[in-house]
């Protein structure tokens, strides 16, 4: 109640029931017509800035600061750069492996012969530097640090047996963002120097040829049938990709300056200091004195003090809460990066196997994320199309057909070896996965590990050997299978003594 209120009430009681009552119906009509809290005015909310335009304008307007910001991150701050190289590492791994799918042993045989020379190899590399796994591992590193990478298409000439296929891997910047065009005459339009058809579909990057912070150059239209762009896609229609550090990076530049503070404060704290005040009422002192001023405090020292001296040493401020406080920020943190706090941090202090298995589980979901629905499907296979179709130029394929391809993300490591190889023999035995499903659960070749079996079974054979190694000599899953129910025996043995 207010004074009003109070006053009303004093006066006449029934009048100040009425307004209190009518007021508090007022407050019920106006909290249940607001739907959502959050949407609401108020005290909470005030200075809460939230801006109401499109994905796209905001990106376009806030990317270059952020590509900018988290590359000086990824190079000054040792938990931003361990981060992008964690998620890269873990994606990529040695690399994602093909595998043709639908074909006959002759024209699989035909196209991965092409592939050991070109895809193992840095001929599949524009600068000559990685492989195409390297170069995987690459447009990861690059898509974490800048939020996007740009792969060209650069057709060769007629060389030999070379594949004339090369990839050229270029950061976010070659897109020249200055062009923009709301409507063209065939009715498309460009945006942040992605240009669309009339029917909304990209068509084209306007690429600048050389980097644009070291040459003054131009740009020019490259078709989007030569070009992969690569970014994590997190609203429909967005057209360009944002640093996975963005939503950490206030909070990362805080604890690098916190960090900072602390390392000062400690070497504040290391310096032992030593106060003497004079007592001039009681015992002054000439200024012309020839005594030997206590300057430093050395190991064993025996000072005898002039009456009227004393002596106080410094109390240094106690450095409390570090280490709680850094283990909260670097979770934050690590939950904004996508990674696990163990994996940004390497501590491992206070980590049980379960704990462990449960956030190295979560860091997977993340990794697999990345894997199946961003660098293989938009990268890999696109990739592995120009290939085919530069090696049907050599013979090496059949011209005018794709070859469909899977791939083998790479092998996750166990935290159990005994214990989750038992389980995944256990799970291909009841019929619950395959084993050719098994074997790419491992980072392997399917068809490289059964041609092998079968190369190792003859060889075998032909020296008259019968290892374990070989499922057809397992003595040990011979008697598992022979060896009869132990519970069930000593049943039978019990009626047969009744």
């Amino acid at each position: 109640m207010n004074v009003v209120d109070k006053v009303v009430a004093f006066v006449n009681p029934e009048a100040g029931r009425r307004r209190v009552a009518s007021r508090m119906a007022l407050r019920l009509l106006e909290k249940s017509s607001r739907k959502f809290e959050a949407a609401a005015g108020g005290r909470r909310t005030d200075g809460w800035a939230a801006s109401g335009s499109s994905t796209n304008m905001e990106i376009s307007a806030a990317l270059p600061k952020l590509r900018s910001r988290s590359k000086e991150l990824a190079r000054n701050n040792g938990y931003a750069r361990n981060g992008i190289k964690r998620i890269a590492n873990n994606v990529i791994g040695t690399g994602i492996l093909p595998t043709p799918l639908n074909v006959t042993d002759a024209v699989s045989k035909k196209i991965m012969t092409a592939w050991l020379l070109w895809g193992e190899k840095v001929s599949c590399d524009f600068d000559g530097k990685f492989n195409f796994y390297g170069l995987q591992k690459l447009v990861m590193r690059t898509v974490a640090k800048c939020g996007e990478c740009i792969i060209r298409r650069v057709r060769l000439k007629d060389e030999g047996d070379k594949i004339p296929l090369e990839l050229q891997v270029l950061e976010p910047d070659f897109i020249d963002t200055s062009k923009n065009d709301q409507l063209k005459v065939d009715g498309g339009y460009i945006l942040n120097g992605i240009e669309y058809n009339a029917k909304g579909k990209v068509a084209g990057y306007w690429l600048y040829k050389r980097h644009p912070l070291e040459f003054t150059t131009e740009s020019a239209f490259v078709p989007a049938a030569d070009v992969i762009h690569v970014f994590d896609v997190e609203d429909p229609g967005q057209n360009r990709g944002i640093p996975f550090l963005t939503s950490s990076m206030l909070r990362l530049k805080d604890f690098d300056e916190y960090e900072d503070a602390q390392l000062l404060r400690q070497k504040i704290a290391a310096c032992f200091s030593v106060f003497i005040t004079e007592n001039e009422n009681l015992n002054p002192i000439s200024t012309n004195s020839s005594s030997e001023q206590l300057e430093r405090v050395e190991p064993g020292i025996i000072e005898h003090l002039p009456p009227g001296k004393t002596v106080s040493f410094a109390t240094p401020p106690p450095a409390e809460g570090y280490d709680k406080y850094s283990q909260q920020v670097l979770r934050g943190i690590s939950a904004g990066i996508g990674t696990s706090y163990e994996a940004l941090t390497n501590d491992l202090s206070n980590v049980n196997f379960s704990s462990g298995r449960m956030g190295w589980i979560e860091f997977q979901r993340n990794i697999e994320d990345w894997q199946w629905m961003m660098l293989i499907p938009v990268f890999c296979d696109r990739a592995w199309d120009w290939f085919v179709e530069a090696a049907a130029l050599k013979g090496n394929a059949e011209p005018g057909k794709t070859i469909p391809v899977s791939w083998t993300a790479p092998r996750r490591e166990m935290i159990d070896p005994v214990k989750e190889t038992e389980a995944l023999s256990e799970q291909v035995r009841n019929g619950f996965i395959t084993w050719h499903n098994a074997v790419k659960s491992m980072g392997e070749n399917p068809s490289e590990i059964l041609a092998q079996m079968i190369k190792d079974a003859k060889a075998f054979d032909a020296a008259g050997l019968m290892p374990a190694c070989d499922p057809r000599f397992d003595t040990n899953r011979g008697n598992e299978e022979k060896t009869p129910d132990k519970s069930k025996s000593k049943d039978k043995s019990s009626d047969d003594e009744k």
